[in-house]
């Protein structure tokens, strides 16, 4: 069973390493417009903490766009924020994006791999004011199907 690169590391490395790359990734400031993006997670209709949330942007041509992350609180709820060195811009990228949800390290929360890997959401992110919830169950009926 696969599980995304976030998964098992924990939420200051992926942050540190998002900040290396982004800043060496290409992407200048200017080539994108971001939009601010919160919602709420929920697992079998509960509120979950401790998800991380991964909003990576559809390629356009050879453009290498940055992914944007955000984490549940105590009452399931996050906000997005650019991860990509200094000066970046706050929300995620405008247009569609593969949405992937993992339980972090330590968190004490539990969600099925299926999220982070082949049941990510496509989600699009649209200018202003974005809520984007996610209510998942903890074992989703794709996975029970094998797929």
């Amino acid at each position: 069973m696969q599980r995304s690169l976030s998964a098992g590391l924990g939420w200051g490395v992926v942050l540190s390493f998002l900040a290396v790359f982004g800043a060496v990734g290409g992407c200048s400031a200017d080539s994108f417009t971001t939009a601010a993006v919160t919602g709420k997670v929920t697992v079998d209709d509960k509120p979950m903490a401790g998800i991380m949330l991964e909003f990576e942007p559809e390629r356009t041509g050879n453009e290498i766009l940055p992914t944007a992350y955000g984490m549940t609180d105590a009452e399931g709820r996050y906000e997005v924020s650019r991860v990509g060195g200094p000066g970046g811009k706050p929300g995620a990228v405008i247009g569609m994006n593969t949405v992937r949800l993992s339980a972090t390290e330590g968190s004490g929360s539990k969600i099925h791999p299926y999220y982070s890997d082949q049941g990510a959401f496509q989600r699009e992110v649209v200018e202003g004011d974005n809520v984007l919830d996610f209510e998942i169950e903890s074992r989703p009926a794709a996975a029970r199907r094998g797929r």
